[in-house]
């Protein structure tokens, strides 16, 4: 028949390819490249679907990246990923003259039959595809592309091309992403997960979604700054007894067990402000709020997300110490004038910049949720400066390390006046990082 095969130990027959797709390399070896693209497949989750064939001599592997899982695992430079941690630890495992010595990602399913084969005589033409830079892109007309492009084009300052990714080529931040969520179900009326929103190869694919679904076509709403300034009601968490409570217990025994020190206290404006610390490790709000005096901390929220808060014991504690629970995928926009409302009352809010631990050590990307609410509202951020808290407890540890050297630094406030949001977001983070002696 032409098929390619073995029999297992219990006497099945395993199809594993077509005997005219066998690869002959130069040196006369013989490659399946069924067998070659299971590996693939097998080693790395990041990988949706794979085509070997030979080009140029040498084996060469077409990609399709599954770019959920390369957002789950934050993964910012692709070709780098692919290379170091798919394709260097395949190479490592098999024969030498299996090697794939190049590999082509692409963002379009692979070519298939009918049957669902792959049609590996059109493998070569996804390889060859001409560069971003000069090329000619014919960009959809219909009004709302335009609308999408210039909405993007004006978050990231760059020109956008019908064929981008939203993460991996426009480079859009999470508040990016969920401001584009955000506009898109305001101006067409159709919601769009995060998670989904990933899904579509290209922006023009995701247009063509919205012009699908959209139940109207609205260009006229909210900004930022008109947002901020509709009045929200919001119910603010009761403040127990049991916050000062746990701060006091916090300074005190994390003072022992890290030797916890803190200083720049003196900083912190009178009113309504922003702390905005480093994120090091699960403690780190606990360490900024053991040197907050009482009359501080009963005037200062913190923000969690709601899947952090994710049952009702923890729902019930968040309502009696000042946590206020966002859902800022379900509602970008309401999420931000609940924190404007909190600022506009006077109290304080201790926001993480980078929205997750560090993994390394190192300062993350800061998003621009604090900067906004600092612009609109004018009202200044405290950088805060947590140092030793990786070290003492880093991601993937059970138990905080004893005797660790821990630091607190309040540093001076900084205020939105002269600053864009991307520039303030930039001083908040050489402010941190000058304290850091990084």
């Amino acid at each position: 028949t032409g098929d390619l095969g073995y029999l297992d130990k219990k006497g099945y027959l395993r199809i594993t390819g077509r005997k005219k797709e066998i690869i002959v390399l130069p040196n006369g070896k013989n490659i399946n490249p069924v067998e070659l693209e299971f590996k693939l497949e097998k080693l790395s989750p990041c990988i949706k679907e794979v085509g070997v064939l030979m080009y140029q001599n040498l084996l060469h592997a077409v990609i399709l990246p599954d770019f959920k899982t390369l957002t789950d695992l934050d993964v910012q430079d692709l070709e780098h990923y692919f290379r170091e941690n798919v394709m260097s630890i395949y190479n490592k495992e098999v024969s030498s003259y299996k090697r794939i010595m190049q590999f082509t990602l692409i963002k379009e399913e692979l070519p298939r039959t009918r049957l669902g084969k792959i049609q590996r005589y059109k493998l070569e033409s996804l390889i060859v595809k001409p560069t971003r830079e000069g090329k000619s892109v014919e960009h959809p007309d219909t009004d709302e592309y335009r609308v999408v492009k210039n909405f993007i084009e004006s978050q990231v300052d760059m020109d956008i091309s019908p064929d981008d990714h939203i993460e991996f080529d426009i480079a859009l931040d999470s508040l990016g992403k969920l401001s584009l969520i955000d506009f898109i179900e305001r101006t067409f009326g159709v919601t769009i997960e995060e998670d989904k929103l990933l899904k579509f190869p290209s922006v023009k694919e995701m247009v063509e979604h919205i012009r699908e679904k959209k139940r109207w076509f609205n260009t006229e709403h909210l900004s930022w700054a008109d947002g901020l300034k509709d009045k929200v009601s919001v119910k603010l968490p009761r403040t127990w007894a049991t916050q000062n409570m746990i701060r006091c217990f916090a300074k005190g025994f994390f003072s022992v067990y890290f030797s916890l020190k803190g200083k720049g206290v003196e900083e912190i404006p009178e009113g309504p402000c922003i702390f905005a610390p480093n994120h090091q490790s699960y403690l780190d709000a606990l360490f900024v709020s053991a040197f907050l005096k009482r009359k501080v901390i009963r005037r200062t929220y913190f923000y969690a997300k709601k899947k952090h808060v994710n049952n009702k014991f923890l729902e019930f504690m968040a309502n009696k110490n000042n946590v206020i629970v966002m859902d800022v995928k379900k509602d970008l926009m309401e999420s931000i004038q609940k924190l404007a409302e909190v600022l506009k009352s006077g109290n304080k809010i201790v926001i993480f910049p980078e929205g997750t631990r560090t993994k390394t050590g190192d300062l993350g990307e800061f998003k621009k949720t604090f900067a906004i609410l600092s612009k609109e509202l004018n009202i200044p951020v405290v950088p805060v400066s947590v140092k030793g808290a990786f070290k003492a407890f880093p991601q993937g540890a059970r138990f905080p390390r004893p005797c660790t050297k821990i630091e607190i630094n309040f540093l001076k406030p900084i205020t939105p006046e002269g600053h864009t949001t991307d520039t303030l977001v930039d001083a908040v983070k050489q402010s941190i990082s000058r304290s850091l002696g990084e």
